[in-house]
């Protein structure tokens, strides 16, 4: 912007404001706002790496250690909304990655949908819907991680049987809530193919429609 336009540009907020006094209220809520808007973003890995060696190198429990990580990461204006605030679950078996308990959950959902275990599926289903709920942070690790594809297979696999397709939409639903973009032409087309053949079956109906809902 060159020196007269900017002068203009000035001049104009000047005039607007001139003689208004900003509420309180609104002043801190627009510092806020700037301040998000400034806020840097790190990885969930970062995080969790930054949690294990406070573990493993200061002795702290792993309560304390993800505070200490959450004071850490925020003195230095990073914006911590989209990371899991926990410290993750151990490994199962030595040299194995630890995990969070929703990464752990969708493990096992992608292998029991690979082996058509329908009854296992049902089961990690519900696990998944419930610990997508907790935190929206959860959901965001978890589709970045490959959720929504292993979710749209549960559907698909659950498409003969009722009650299951209910558990698949469910999960579905709570993974999509907040993050809208994930639901892709053939998770639309499924769902609408589940409206056309369930017409009369309004706890489907309903389960599509919801899904629908959390991408608009």
């Amino acid at each position: 912007m060159d020196e007269e336009n900017g002068a203009v540009v000035l001049s104009s907020v000047c005039t607007r404001t001139a003689g208004t006094e900003l509420h309180p209220e609104k002043a801190e809520n627009s510092d806020l706002h700037r301040t998000k808007m400034a806020a840097r973003r790190i990885t969930q890995e970062t995080f969790d790496s930054v949690v294990q060696e406070n573990i493993s190198e200061f002795g702290m429990d792993p309560e304390e250690a993800v505070m200490e990580a959450i004071q850490q990461f925020e003195s230095q204006g990073v914006d911590l909304s989209n990371i899991v605030k926990e410290a993750p679950n151990p490994a199962p078996e030595n040299g194995q990655e630890q995990k969070h308990a929703v990464l752990q959950t969708l493990d096992s959902l992608q292998k029991a949908v690979v082996d058509s275990d329908s009854s296992k599926v049902d089961e990690l289903l519900v696990s998944f819907a419930e610990q997508c709920r907790q935190d929206l942070a959860i959901r965001y690790l978890a589709g970045q991680k490959g959720a929504y594809p292993a979710v749209l297979a549960a559907c698909r696999l659950a498409s003969e049987d009722r009650c299951s397709l209910l558990k698949a939409l469910d999960a579905l639903s709570a993974l999509l809530d907040g993050q809208p973009d994930l639901l892709d032409a053939s998770g639309q087309e499924l769902l609408l193919r589940v409206l056309r053949e369930s017409r009369d079956d309004a706890e489907l109906t309903f389960a599509a429609v919801h899904g629908i809902r959390r991408h608009t």
